[in-house]
């Protein structure tokens, strides 16, 4: 019963790497299930152990607390974490899935420098516009990128920073463009996001990442062994003996 439960309030199903994996609607309320990089920060942050599906982990939850907006699933360990709150995402590099409350905005990331905003690309998406320039060289922090941009161009809105450590900057943010890249949304603290280009009819494209640096590591070469040869020894030869010439 349970199964057929969960099956006909499937709503939709998209499977993709680092993106939207799904939507779902149960008996209590509708929530999202997003592969992000980060974890909803809440005081609760409590863990309830293992848990075969996220979402079991889901409703051991909601049958422990009263006010759970959150939950926080790991796939490669079936760790399950309720969040009572989730007011920043932190950062974390994991195999795992994040499932929000519907009603709950998705909110930035913690680690947000002051005066801007840094959201996950993947549950906001990257500001439209006509620039959509990358930058040279590569970048190690969502600031550092957003004022590469700023120094660069006058008309500067917003830029992206994604793991490959490439900056795009952006003259406008008309629209937000979905995308299944990770990486940083960054904007003025000030800038009011839009609404998504979908709901606009804006068409969707997505800009290229650089590709990633690569890392060189050093070759180590065997020392080679010293070529023990054997010392040659002189070959003594005897003294021919004068020959008599017959007078």
């Amino acid at each position: 019963k349970r199964a057929l439960l969960y099956e006909n309030m499937l709503l939709s199903l998209f499977v993709c790497s680092f993106t939207v994996i799904n939507v779902l609607a149960s008996n209590y309320n509708a929530y999202s299930i997003i592969e992000v990089e980060g974890w909803c920060y809440s005081e609760l942050n409590e863990y309830l152990g293992q848990t075969s599906t996220y979402e079991d982990c889901w409703d051991v939850c909601q049958s422990e607390f009263d006010n759970i907006v959150a939950i926080d699933y790991y796939t490669n360990t079936n760790d399950c974490y309720c969040q009572d709150d989730c007011s920043c995402i932190e950062k974390y590099d994991s195999s795992g899935v994040l499932l929000i409350d519907n009603d709950v905005e998705f909110p930035e990331f913690c680690d947000s420098s002051e005066g801007l905003r840094s959201y996950s690309l993947i549950a906001k998406g990257w500001c439209a516009s006509d620039l959509n320039q990358r930058l040279n060289g590569f970048y190690n922090s969502d600031a550092a990128c957003f004022e590469a941009c700023q120094d660069k161009y006058d008309d500067f809105v917003a830029a992206e920073l994604y793991p490959t450590r490439r900056c795009y900057c952006q003259n406008a943010c008309t629209c937000l463009i979905t995308t299944s890249f990770i990486g940083s949304l960054i904007v003025d603290e000030d800038l009011d996001l839009p609404s998504n280009c979908d709901d606009t009819g804006t068409p969707t494209f997505e800009p290229t990442p650089g590709p990633t640096p690569p890392t060189y590591k050093p070759t180590y070469h065997p020392t080679p062994r010293p070529t023990m040869r054997p010392t040659m020894r002189p070959t003594s030869k005897p003294t021919a003996k004068p020959t008599s010439t017959p007078t």
